[in-house]
């Protein structure tokens, strides 16, 4: 299964760039929406570093979205 990168941001050409980036890193990236969505992105980036760091799950820990 692949990991996926939440992500958030301008729309259009920007967000183009973001997800090629993304790609090219191996991820698969989510576009949650635009800017107004930093503190939903942020809040899975405080979950990953309170399961990582606390919960001692390793840097290796990786989010997936499964859907049908």
């Amino acid at each position: 299964m692949q990991a996926d990168l939440f992500f958030c941001g301008a729309d259009g050409e920007p967000r183009s760039t973001v997800e090629r980036l993304i790609a090219d890193v191996g991820l698969r990236p989510v576009w949650v929406g635009g800017a107004e969505e930093v503190e939903v992105v942020d809040g899975l980036l405080r979950l990953w570093f309170t399961l990582v760091a606390k919960r001692q799950l390793g840097p290796r820990l990786a989010f997936a979205m499964v859907r049908d």
